[in-house]
C-alpha cells in the first residue's frame, strides 16, 4: 500500500524496517530511486538497513 504511488509511477522502492513505534507497531524506511535505477536503489536500501542495525 505505501509503494503504491511509487510503484505506478514505475519508480524503484524498497521499505527497510527501522524498529517499532512507541505502541509496538513496525517503522519503515522508504528507499525511492529514480527510473531504472533499480541496483542503485537496492544498494542505498542495503546501507539504510546497515546504519540502522
Amino acid at each position: 500500500m505505501f509503494n503504491y504511488i511509487w510503484t505506478s509511477l514505475h519508480l524503484p522502492c524498497v521499505t527497510v524496517p527501522a524498529g517499532k513505534g512507541p505502541n509496538g507497531m513496525p517503522l519503515g524506511v522508504q528507499i525511492v530511486g529514480a527510473f531504472d535505477s533499480d541496483r542503485d536503489t537496492l544498494a542505498w536500501a542495503e546501507w539504510v538497513a546497515n546504519a540502522l542495525r
